[in-house]
């Protein structure tokens, strides 16, 4: 299974379908994001935006992200030994961008879209200033320090590819009048 940092298991991420009736509009997206903390080790080294758990709906707009990670320190047990953790202001970003310049436009309303992503889950991508790059030069040397270790993240990248089905016919195909495909930053 794959885990981010600190623990949490990183899980599928269903559809966000319509509220009522059917979909106004289909977006797909690449993959699902992730909730992102601003971590600030007791050491004073910092990650803006280190993804810790699965974001709670797919093209989530970030709004409660402070709550959000309130909970999520609750369900890692978050002690002040590890630093201090707040909200990361990308929280929202792709899910915001989408209401704010594709749906607001059309005039159709969030809750009767079907949003989906094309692999299921999130992974970590590589390269400089990335996600990899942040757990294995500033996160896992410092796991390794902690009494017990911290859970050590396994990438979920290779594996939601591998593990992902046919998303053509993983789910019905909703059938809105008109779709958009999504590639932004996720």
């Amino acid at each position: 299974m794959a885990l981010f940092p600190f623990g949490r298991p990183v899980t599928r991420r269903p559809p966000r379908v319509p509220t009522s009736g059917p979909a106004a509009l289909f977006v797909l997206g690449v993959y699902p994001s992730a909730l992102h903390v601003r971590w600030r080790r007791p050491d004073g080294v910092t990650i803006a935006a280190l993804a810790v758990d699965d974001e709670p709906v797919v093209f989530w707009d970030g709004a409660d992200a402070a709550q959000r990670v309130r909970l999520w320190q609750d369900a890692v047990g978050w002690p002040p030994r590890w630093g201090s953790v707040s909200a990361a202001s990308a929280n929202g970003s792709s899910g915001r961008h989408v209401v704010e310049q594709v749906l607001r436009p059309l005039r159709i309303a969030p809750e009767t879209v079907h949003f989906t992503d094309y692999l299921p889950t999130y992974f970590v991508k590589s390269g400089a200033r990335s996600q990899a790059a942040a757990i294995r030069d500033r996160y896992e040397p410092f796991a390794a320090t902690q009494d017990p270790p911290l859970p050590w993240p396994r990438s979920p990248t290779r594996r939601a590819c591998a593990s992902s089905p046919d998303r053509t016919t993983a789910a019905p195909a909703p059938s809105p009048s008109r779709a958009v495909g999504w590639s932004g930053r996720r």
